[in-house]
């Protein structure tokens, strides 16, 4: 593998960030900006508009919040001075990812050169556009986290494997290890891996000691100024996002059947199986390949002779793993499987595929050379038809999967959208996904879920959600709500009603509106809150005409 990369590969990782660049602007153009982005990333939009406003650090305009990563709301903020219409922004924010995700492409091109050769790094890259197409453009933090990680790791394989690096290689490595934990938190295990890997090979201590700190210093200030920030404007020194998350998994663990009849270790044990039972075939697919088995491929990597080709992804490799194992031990059950956790599973199972394949043509090679003769030629044949297939069926099917997403799937909340434009300028809403709505409504809408709520609501708000709505001025909810239950009940989990006090609030609500065209168990509905009112009996009123979205 190449100690440099020469001007081919240039020209081949420009050509890959282009592809992954159409690829986006083909996806916007299918499915629209709105529908491109999750509740999540609308959570992102709406507090980084308030901020770019002068509001503050807040989700809903009344309560501060700091449930979110630093670096990915810092760089939304001027698209809110630049732009003058919520579409427009829209636009931006996705030009933004698209950006990230061509970066990120070029990246990883580099990086997997390192391991395998050029037709076979090019299959990975396209390989890994299709795993990571849809989260990169989701409005998270995903398109800017994956590229600081590429970018660490590149300098790595780069100039610190080959024993290249100085001590300003390994200062501007710790800076890139620092933008990657302000665009995820958790990235500060990749500073560790990093740490591990870059400084194992040093036997003069001073010399380590040194580019330890070069290459640690910049994520430590990074962290303490983060944390001196938020003890100062929200009193505590972590998202309240994380907290939320953790005490969830406690539930989940508490009801998990394996923990009441086995205890916490074998519960956890078990539990780290759940990738072979993700229903996404890329999750499944990135999780398995990404840490699972290049982790098994490098601990054997010397007995396999594929010490060349790996060494290279020993930070990667090795922050796959922990992050991994972290979140299968810190979360439990669904609140451990968010693909936007594991950036660097989906980049390790295209490296994966780059190695196997060129592996397999190599073998193929091996044996119509010993055969000799025309068996060499038709070797060299179904070598070269293979590397072809990877670079096109590869495309192919990410296209295919763009066009079945259809139009802008994000038009099932427009009749919400319209029945909360009928109402009172100064109402002020609730809902447990309140980032799309909010956003694009451009309403006063409370969340309910915790995530990007104040660290006062997480302690005790959320405990009488009857009596937060009373103190908050909340007049309506609008959520999906389940109707096959007299009254409707919200999408909150049977174990979470009594905890969160929701069930005390049921009776209080009086239904508005509801999209008659979605399944019962999960429809679109819009209820007044009277408090200390019980909901009417005898077929619920309703003052906005009804939209059927099938029609």
């Amino acid at each position: 593998m190449p100690s440099t990369v020469d001007a081919q590969d240039r020209w081949a990782a420009l050509g890959l960030g282009v592809y992954a660049a159409a690829v986006a602007a083909y996806l916007a153009h299918t499915v629209g900006p709105a529908g491109l982005i999750w509740d999540d990333g609308f959570y992102y939009l709406q507090i980084a508009r308030n901020l770019a406003h002068g509001v503050g650090s807040t989700a809903d305009g009344l309560h501060p919040t700091n449930g979110y990563h630093p670096l990915w709301l810092l760089s939304l903020i001027p698209v809110f001075h630049l732009t003058t219409s919520t579409m427009q922004a829209l636009w931006v924010v996705v030009g933004l990812q698209a950006a990230g995700l061509a970066v990120s492409a070029a990246l990883l091109y580099r990086l997997a050169r390192h391991a395998a050769s050029r037709w076979a790094s090019a299959v990975a890259v396209l390989a890994w556009v299709w795993l990571s197409y849809r989260l990169a453009l989701s409005g998270l933090e995903y398109a800017l986290y994956v590229t600081a990680v590429l970018g660490a790791g590149c300098c790595y394989a780069e100039r610190v494997a080959r024993g290249a690096a100085s001590d300003r290689t390994h200062l501007i490595l710790g800076c890139l290890l620092a933008v990657a934990f302000l665009s995820r938190l958790d990235a500060a295990l990749l500073a560790v891996t990093m740490a591990w890997a870059a400084t194992r090979g040093y036997t003069a201590g001073a010399l380590r000691t040194r580019r330890l700190m070069a290459l640690l210093t910049p994520t430590l200030v990074a962290g303490l100024a983060y944390v001196a920030i938020n003890l100062w404007c929200f009193g505590a020194a972590t998202p309240v996002s994380a907290t939320v998350k953790r005490g969830w998994s406690e539930l989940a663990l508490q009801q998990d059947p394996v923990y009441q009849q086995a205890g916490w270790v074998v519960a956890k044990a078990v539990h780290l199986w759940w990738p072979l039972t993700h229903e996404s075939l890329a999750v499944r697919l990135a999780l398995v390949g990404g840490t699972w088995i290049i982790g098994a491929l490098w601990l054997a990597r010397r007995r396999l002779h594929m010490d060349r080709r790996l060494d290279t992804l020993a930070p990667l490799v090795a922050y796959s793993g922990v992050s991994f194992g972290f979140y299968a031990l810190v979360y439990h059950g669904m609140w451990s499987q968010s693909r936007w956790y594991y950036a660097v599973t989906p980049v390790l199972a295209a490296v994966l595929l780059a190695v196997s394949a060129e592996w397999g043509c190599e073998q193929v090679k091996r044996v119509g050379a010993a055969l000799g003769g025309a068996a060499r030629q038709r070797a060299v044949r179904v070598a070269s038809v293979a590397a072809l297939l990877g670079l096109v069926v590869v495309p192919v099917k990410t296209l295919r999967d763009i066009r079945a997403l259809g139009p802008d799937f994000g038009l099932a909340l427009a009749p919400a959208l319209v029945a909360i434009e009928a109402l009172p300028p100064d109402a002020v809403l609730a809902s447990w996904n309140s980032g799309t709505l909010a956003f694009r409504s451009e309403r006063t809408i409370v969340n309910l879920d915790g995530l990007v709520n104040s660290w006062q609501y997480q302690r005790e708000g959320r405990q009488d959600l009857c009596e937060y709505w009373r103190r908050t001025g909340v007049t309506h909810v609008v959520d999906f709500f389940d109707f096959t239950a007299d009254p409707p009940i919200a999408p909150v989990l049977e174990s979470y009603r009594s905890l969160y006090g929701y069930g005390r609030c049921r009776e209080q609500l009086r239904l508005l509106w509801a999209d008659e065209g979605l399944p019962p168990a999960e429809r679109l509905a819009l209820f007044a809150f009277d408090p200390g009112r019980g909901a009417r009996r005898g077929g619920p009123r309703r003052v906005v005409p009804t939209y059927n979205s099938k029609s």
